[in-house]
């Protein structure tokens, strides 16, 4: 029992769990920060927008887009507002693409309601 506290104190590299590693085995491992993590989306897919589950947040109205049907956006640009009593959301694009169709502004909508779609460009 003294053997194993005096090896705890006194050796705290040596790894007590097999799924974790000490923190000289975290800067002997390359540095892999360069690299980004992209999704690779194929030119004309079309993807869909829909409402998030956010629990008992319904219903939902979009109350502003800032495109239109036909817009060229960009990866990242703010494509309408959805808002409730309590929260306001912004949706983001995650692609560059062509908006297709849009819902209705100032329509209640709930849960996983399409949104809008977009095509990959």
């Amino acid at each position: 029992m003294i053997k194993k506290i005096i090896n705890r104190l006194f050796f705290p590299e040596k790894e007590r769990n097999p799924n974790s590693r000490t923190e000289r085995a975290v800067q002997k491992e390359p540095s892999n920060s360069n690299q980004t993590n992209t999704v690779a989306f194929k030119k004309g897919e079309i993807h869909t927008f829909t409402i998030p589950n956010l629990g008992n947040q319904e219903p939902f109205i979009v109350t502003q887009f800032y495109y239109k049907p036909g817009d060229v956006v960009k990866a990242g640009a703010i494509l309408c507002e959805i808002e409730n009593e309590e929260i306001t959301i912004e949706m983001e694009s995650y692609f560059y693409g062509k908006i297709i169709a849009t819902c209705a502004l100032e329509e209640e909508l709930t849960t996983g309601t399409e949104i809008l779609k977009i095509e990959v460009l």
